[in-house]
């Protein structure tokens, strides 16, 4: 059993996190991870606003594009004008604007398709596609699993690729 120091406490404040933040950012790393564990050809970080990144995903055999949690559209717009690429899917984990203020631009520019949570449904700028627990959801050639992850959100959504 691993040995975890105890929290020392100065007027309220702790050093170690508590279980409860352990356990969101958990949640918030499992549904990106997980995503990103499917055996795509390039993943490419694109840095957004001051302290986010947005995702790109491209499958070169099928030249299907995504990009994950776009907060901002300049930068992606950028990233793929830089490599020539068209943008397919727009994926969103979860609705803070954070994750989805590039959906709306991306969506008109590109014509791509925007994908988010059925729980946010309401709230996820441009939503053409949603998705729910259990469903099963084909992207560049791999059938994805669904899986909600509440946590950071009653909405957030990882998205799994069985094979990997």
């Amino acid at each position: 059993m691993a040995f975890l120091p105890r929290c020392a406490t100065r007027k309220g404040l702790c050093a170690w996190p508590s279980t409860r933040q352990l356990c969101l950012r958990k949640n918030l790393l499992y549904g990106f991870m997980s995503f990103l564990s499917m055996p795509f050809k390039t993943l490419r970080g694109i840095p957004c606003l001051s302290d986010n990144y947005a995702y790109l995903l491209h499958d070169v055999d099928t030249g299907t594009v995504g990009v994950v949690d776009p907060s901002e559209a300049v930068p992606v717009i950028d990233a793929l004008t830089r490599t020539n690429r068209n943008l397919t899917y727009i994926l969103n984990t979860h609705h803070h604007y954070d994750h989805t203020g590039g959906n709306l631009e991306l969506k008109e520019m590109y014509g791509a398709k925007v994908i988010g949570s059925g729980i946010d449904t309401d709230r996820i700028p441009g939503i053409d596609i949603v998705l729910n627990d259990g469903d099963k959801w084909m992207f560049a050639g791999h059938e994805v699993l669904v899986i909600e992850t509440p946590g950071h959100t009653r909405g957030c959504v990882s998205l799994l690729d069985p094979i990997t």
